[in-house]
């Protein structure tokens, strides 16, 4: 028998094992069991798609690529006949998912395949069932014309539809999917989280590894790093008492948290480059056609860690445009510089190149992913929605870290009277405890609105160059916690991103300049050296770490017409103690009793506001200061410098996702120094 006849033999008896399932078997029944074992008998044992195929309630059979793509859509019936409507739902679903290549319409009568291109379905080839399972049975021979249609099924083996060469597949699958549609956001979603769970096993051997290091600079750098992200994540407590009781499960789940926002921002700047690509910002180097060319090249002379070195590569490239995203700093602790390889020992050499392989392949994986997706028409905040569910509730609870609803924003922005239809151009506003970005993307917004109101074209180079401009001065940000910048800091860049391409049509070098975001505590003096600056005096980061604390200092120095913002809501216990007491120098007057940490943001937030101009204040914060004892030197001075506009008691109204008791909205205008 030869290897086609074996293949129509086994297609046959597929056929035949679906079709008796349905005997037996209730009307309603018929069509569950005609679909569980079409998938096994053929999908899974005679196509391949074993491990790979799924079955669904409204779409039946579904067979996934390597990355986790679908590439083949099944709707199965049973006593139905292939209708233009079912043809038109099988389409449309297809055009929704953009990477399936064949959709299929199967019954006990008809197996029909059809080929998607140019949103269009293609009929490739019409099986007739019955006819196939009388062969099965021995009943008749086949015609020619069925062995024909029957062998054209070699279409949908797995091994054809998968196996592909790298190159081939960054040109074959780019820019299937569009995410200007809400499933297509979906599977986007979906693969980012996946990407980042992957770089994250990655990254916690390379967190295992360079901690036994002792000596090394990657070990030195890392346990710096690792000391300060405990302390200002309000975990450095929790990880000592880990430690004294052995307790490993504790301590791998904080470790894991770092390792995850590590992986974060890793994902963060290839989406960041992906998107310029797809804009043509920049050209295509680590998807489609360019990368393609570059496997080809670094194929033929040899070259290891591929994908690694075309992601530096990357950076490289998009500094040009925006030099601040990738510069190195607190997250880049994995990468060690060549001439630092060079002392390592020889063991951990050889550690250090399988920990490079295995970080190689997940990025591998983490462009295929991404190589499939158009970012042209990219419109929403992608990164801050996967950022406000990738912490349990309960841990963003005990952090006092919560997620800003947008109508909260909108809210708080309204009643201080930033809005598009006032007079905000030339005015500043800040958010001293940014987190992820949600009022500075909302300001951005709508000083790009007010522009426009004023007459400028978003499309005309010279005045998108203007808005950019604006925007960068008259919007600002800080955070102590060195993730959170890093996700308002891409937010905002989306907000500019279509400004900045329509710039580059008439200024093709113009670069970005530095968003003001920056990392600090807020609470801490103009002048004084950050905890963290100190442990990092002799390391080659020290220069990043020095520009960011003279950057916060300058905002520091500045006065503000509007303070907004969402301030953390930590109590005194759960405050690391060389922050404590600092706060407690710095604040002797106004900090008393159990206190929170909102009390100095309140204070200082205040204190922003200009002599001039709006001088308003909004807040979401926690409302026991109203009341409680901790509360009374606040008041006081509120009382003295301020006039109360609004206080809306949020009690018992679930305005976050986590739980949190007693927020409050507080709307104030400054009317004495």
């Amino acid at each position: 028998m030869t290897l086609s006849e074996n293949f129509v033999s086994k297609v046959c008896n597929a056929f035949e094992k679906a079709y008796e399932s349905g005997s037996g078997v209730t009307l309603e029944g018929r069509e569950r069991e005609f679909r569980r074992v079409l998938t096994r008998r053929l999908f899974d044992e005679v196509l391949g798609w074993e491990g790979h195929s799924k079955i669904g309630e409204i779409y039946d059979i579904t067979c996934f690529d390597n990355e986790n793509f679908p590439v083949i859509l099944v709707e199965t019936k049973w006593g139905v006949e292939p209708t233009r409507e079912i043809k038109e739902k099988l389409r449309s679903r297809i055009e929704e998912l953009g990477s399936v290549k064949y959709g299929v319409f199967a019954s006990e009568r008809v197996f029909i395949v059809y080929e998607h291109a140019d949103y269009k379905l293609r009929e490739i080839t019409v099986v007739n069932v019955a006819e196939a399972v009388g062969v099965a049975k021995g009943k008749y021979g086949l015609s020619e014309g069925g062995k024909k249609r029957i062998l054209k099924l070699e279409l949908l083996k797995r091994e054809r539809l998968v196996w592909v060469e790298e190159p081939e597949y960054f040109e074959k699958t780019y820019k299937e999917i569009s995410i200007a549609k809400g499933e297509g956001v979906k599977i986007l979603t979906t693969n980012l989280k996946a990407i980042v769970s992957e770089l994250t096993l990655v990254l916690m051997n390379f967190f295992d590894s360079y901690m036994r290091r002792k000596e090394h600079y990657s070990g030195t750098f890392l346990r710096d790093t690792f000391n300060h992200w405990l302390k200002i994540s309000m975990k450095e407590e929790e990880f000592k008492r880990a430690d004294r009781k052995g307790d490993d499960k504790k301590r791998k789940e904080i470790i894991e948290v770092f390792c995850r926002e590590t992986a974060y921002v890793l994902l963060g700047r290839v989406l960041f480059t992906r998107i310029c690509e797809d804009k043509g910002i920049i050209e295509s180097t680590i998807s489609g056609k360019g990368i393609a060319e570059s496997l080809r090249y670094y194929e033929k002379r040899g070259v290891r860690n591929v994908y690694l070195r075309l992601f530096n590569e990357s950076r490289e490239e998009i500094r040009k445009y925006y030099s601040h995203l990738h510069e190195l700093g607190f997250f880049d602790w994995w990468l060690i510089e060549e001439v630092k390889k060079g002392t390592l020992t020889h063991n951990d050499k050889i550690i250090q190149d399988n920990l490079e392989k295995d970080l190689d392949y997940a990025i591998k994986k983490s462009f295929k992913r991404l190589n499939r997706f158009n970012f042209t028409q990219i419109n929403r905040d992608i990164l801050g929605d996967v950022y406000q569910g990738y912490l349990p509730s309960e841990e963003r609870k005990r952090l006092g870290e919560f997620y800003t609803p947008k109508r909260v924003i909108e809210y708080i922005l309204n009643a201080v009277g930033y809005k598009p239809e006032n007079g905000i151009q030339g005015k500043e506003i800040l958010d001293p405890a940014c987190g992820s970005g949600g009022f500075l993307v909302e300001a951005t917004q709508r000083l790009i609105r007010r522009y426009e109101r004023l007459g400028l074209d978003i499309k005309n180079p010279d005045d998108a160059k203007q808005i950019i401009k604006e925007c960068i001065n008259q919007i600002y940000g800080l955070d102590i916690h060195p993730f959170a910048c890093f996700i308002a800091e891409m937010n905002m860049l989306f907000q500019l991103i279509d400004l900045y391409d329509a710039v580059r049509k008439k200024y093709r070098y113009y670069k970005i300049p530095r968003l003001n975001i920056y990392r600090t505590d807020s609470l801490i003096p103009i002048g004084e050296t950050p905890i963290e600056l100190r442990g990092f005096m002799e390391n080659s980061r020290r220069k990043m770490l020095v520009e960011e604390t003279k950057g916060a200092d300058k905002i520091k120095k500045m006065k503000f017409d509007y303070v907004v913002g969402n301030p953390p809501y930590v109590r005194v216990d759960n405050i690391s103690k060389s922050y404590r007491n600092k706060y407690s120098e710095i604040f002797k007057n106004l900090l008393v009793s159990k206190w929170d940490i909102c009390i100095p943001f309140i204070y200082k937030g205040i204190k922003w506001l200009d002599k001039q101009g709006a001088r308003k204040f909004g807040y979401i914060v926690s409302n026991k200061f109203f009341l409680l004892e901790q509360g009374f030197p606040l008041r006081e001075y509120i009382l003295r410098k301020c006039s109360i506009e609004q206080i809306i008691d949020l009690s018992g109204v679930k305005v976050f996702a986590e739980s949190l008791p007693s927020p409050a909205i507080v709307i104030m205008q400054k009317v004495s120094d």
